[in-house]
């Protein structure tokens, strides 16, 4: 990959990431820096003609499906740690707003956030989600008997706060904000 760096970097295309990325305070010294940002990790493997050498076709062949079987069970475990794994139903609604989206406008990109409001809105379940989340405080409290309302629904304040801003956001409601110290 660091030999790639050299020609890689002239790229207009590319310089004009690593300024979009530079901006984000991120510096992009080499190709895995670029591709870190927008990827977990790259691992390339090569499979040469067959028909030049079947024994290492096959071992190639087998080391890729090896590399995306791990790629695949490492990105469900980390799906599942983020309570963010779909289930195939899930999964066929996102592709049909996609589809949807895509046949008539090709040039804008779908996005899934949107569709997932537009099935889901933040204000049907709001409630439930806070009282979900004051529940998991509650039980993972080390002192349970000493966790006062006080403590718990403050501890959640920064969580319900961030959500009424972004849905704000999301809806684009007149940003007039003030900012108490409390």
């Amino acid at each position: 990959m660091e030999k790639l760096s050299g020609g890689f970097f002239k790229d207009p295309t590319v310089q004009a990431l690593v300024k979009i990325w530079a901006s984000r305070h991120k510096r992009i010294e080499t190709v895995n820096d670029l591709i870190r940002c927008y990827y977990s990790g790259l691992k390339i493997v090569c499979l040469p003609r067959m028909s030049k050498s079947p024994p290492l076709f096959r071992r190639q062949y087998h080391q890729l499906n090896s590399a995306i079987a791990e790629a695949t069970d490492q990105a469900k475990r980390k799906r599942i740690q983020a309570g963010l794994l779909m289930n195939s139903q899930q999964l066929a609604t996102y592709l049909n707003d996609a589809f949807n989206h895509y046949s008539s406008n090709l040039s804008e990109p779908f996005n899934f956030i949107q569709s997932a409001f537009r099935r889901r809105p933040v204000e049907a379940y709001f409630q439930s989600h806070i009282i979900q989340a004051a529940h998991l405080l509650i039980r993972t409290h080390p002192s349970q008997e000493s966790l006062t309302a006080r403590h718990t629904f403050g501890g959640l304040a920064p969580l319900m706060a961030s959500s009424i801003l972004l849905d704000v956001c999301r809806k684009g409601y007149p940003q007039k904000c003030m900012l108490f110290n409390c």
